[in-house]
């Protein structure tokens, strides 16, 4: 194999072994979307895990008669920009459906990810052996993100930041303003950093206060501010009902946010505001995560950004040749930017959303790309055994996308719902819930998967449905019971079969909701709960794992209980 890699100075070759492993990663990837894992069978239900929020909406883009009157469906398609709403209205009108759209859509921008990390590669490595290595450890961390495979706005944003740094340094103008436009209309925390890149990018030495900026250069930077500004403020806006946004010390004081095991943690192992390393504060990309007990975690996750601290440095300092700290610069205005607006989101926090979406998104990127650079040079001195080594972690890389994809337990439950009424409203603890929307254009009135705590009003929304669906399973009260059913406002009730027999709430609304699932669990241990009495009566659906329960029913036989 050695024998038959194109030459250090073979630009097309390298490209087409690019090309090669690229190919077979987005061959991998569908089959992974499409089928079920080892057969050739179709999988219609296949949904990405962030999928399940922001296309939780998308079934009235078919049916606008969809999720009438759902609160929970309203808050996700507001918060989905506009630009990323009509991309998928687009596909529908086109005849595809949003679910299978959202599977497909990765499949062009894992191409497009390929194509911005060579280019940008080979610009600023210098030689096409060089590119290829630093091209694919980029895409290591690329394929192995699940951010391309959500489907979701931030799926666009490593892509158009590539080709935004590529085309900034190749001085085409127009392509990287077409990126920041992109940027600013589907993930603007994202191009927030890339019009601070540019900032620092026209600063020159010189004048009275020891820099310059051209006329042009302020020009530049004017249209982009005013166009970020025109793309942010109505979104802004249509947002503002949702709020107000939670405050830092709210956070920490849910059990949800303030915990190392809540569903959206905001703090590391000690409890402690995971400034570096944490995934939605930390300033550092959080490779191995740092709220799980995994020993030396924030350790390896600081020391993989050295190599990229190390290019910054040496170029700011101008100790290479000065046309390679011209390009090696990216990575001095990248960390300076990064640092600058991550500083003023966590000052802010949580105004201008999660301050790790102002570093991690570019720095998870940039931090493998310089670690390619080096390991690059490194090879040039060790000889063939150290190159097959790099050479065979990139290959295993290629091989093995992790889409993270999630497939129902019970598919029989889900189509016995989606052949429900279009008005009918589900509620209940089980994690088939959380899918239930997306791929079944039902309501439900919540689950952990949408329990996303920064706008406040949306989370008491999804609390209050949490709590009650909570009560109504585990209480042994039938007053109890009646007075849950009234505020869920729920037509049937999902339950898990083990839960009546093992007394343990499923799934992840544990770091949701600890303090409800603790009660539930009291009240499960104490005797048998008015659901459990009646639940054989009132059964719609009976899977092997799953019940689906009338509500009409479940009320009428409460009210004759003794």
């Amino acid at each position: 194999m050695i024998t038959s890699l194109p030459r250090r100075d073979d630009q097309a070759g390298w490209a087409r072994l690019l090309c090669l492993l690229g190919g077979a990663t987005i061959l991998i990837y569908l089959y992974l979307a499409l089928f079920e894992p080892g057969t050739l069978q179709y999988a219609p239900f296949t949904i990405q895990d962030d999928a399940r929020q922001f296309h939780l909406w998308m079934p009235r883009l078919v049916d606008p008669g969809l999720l009438p009157g759902d609160r929970i469906a309203d808050y996700w398609q507001t918060v989905s920009p506009p630009l990323y709403r009509y991309l998928f209205a687009a596909a529908t009108r086109l005849g595809i459906d949003p679910l299978l759209f959202g599977r497909l859509l990765p499949a062009p921008l894992l191409a497009l990810a390929l194509m911005g990390s060579w280019r940008l590669a080979l610009r600023l490595s210098g030689n096409p052996r060089h590119a290829f290595i630093a091209a694919g450890f980029m895409l290591i961390y690329l394929l192995h993100d699940d951010s391309i495979y959500s489907a979701s706005p931030r799926a666009f944003s490593p892509i158009l930041l590539i080709f935004f740094l590529e085309a900034m340094l190749a001085g085409r103008t127009w392509l990287m303003m077409l990126c920041l436009l992109l940027l600013e209309t589907t993930y603007p925390s994202s191009a927030v950093i890339a019009i601070a890149v540019l900032g620092l990018r026209q600063i020159k030495r010189g004048g009275r206060l020891g820099f310059t900026m051209s006329l042009r250069s302020v020009m530049l930077m004017a249209g982009a501010g005013i166009v970020l500004v025109a793309a942010t403020v109505p979104f802004k806006t249509s947002t503002r009902g949702w709020g107000p946004v939670v405050t830092l010390q709210q956070a920490l004081q849910n059990a949800n946010t303030g915990t190392p095991t809540g569903r959206s943690a905001i703090v590391d192992d000690s409890g402690r505001i995971g400034w570096v390393c944490n995934a939605r504060m930390g300033f550092v990309p959080e490779i191995m995560p740092c709220n799980r007990n995994i020993p030396g975690a924030p350790i390896v996750d600081v020391l993989l950004l050295v190599p990229l601290v190390l290019s910054a440095i040496k170029a700011a300092r101008g100790k290479r040749d000065p046309e390679t700290s011209e390009r090696d610069l990216v990575y001095f205005h990248v960390l300076l930017a990064t640092a600058i607006c991550f500083a003023i989101a966590a000052v802010l926090a949580f105004q201008l959303h999660l301050p790790s979406r102002y570093s991690q998104r570019i720095l998870g990127m940039l931090e493998w790309l310089a670690i390619g650079q080096m390991a690059a040079a490194w090879l040039d001195r060790k000889g063939r055994i150290a190159g097959a080594a790099a050479g065979g972690l990139i290959i295993i890389s290629f091989f093995t996308p992790t889409p993270g994809f999630q497939r129902p337990l019970d598919p029989a439950l889900i189509r016995h719902i989606a052949a429900l009424p279009r008005n009918a409203r589900i509620a209940g603890v089980s994690e088939e819930l959380n899918a239930v929307p997306a791929i079944t254009g039902r309501s439900i009135m919540g689950a952990p998967e949408q329990a996303i705590p920064w706008h406040t009003r949306y989370f008491g929304i999804i609390e209050g449905g949490l709590r009650d669906s909570l009560v109504a399973v585990s209480t042994r009260d039938p007053e109890t019971f009646e007075a849950a059913l009234d505020r869920l406002g729920a037509t049937y009730l999902v339950v898990e079969l083990p839960m009546f027999t093992t007394g343990k709430i499923p799934g992840r609304y544990g770091i949701v909701l600890p303090d409800a699932v603790e009660e539930a669990e009291r009240s499960m241990a104490s005797g048998k709960t008015v659901l459990a009495t009646h639940a054989s009566a009132c059964t719609t659906y009976a899977g092997p794992i799953m019940m689906l329960l009338d509500v009409r029913c479940l009320r009428s036989a409460a009210i004759r209980q003794p």
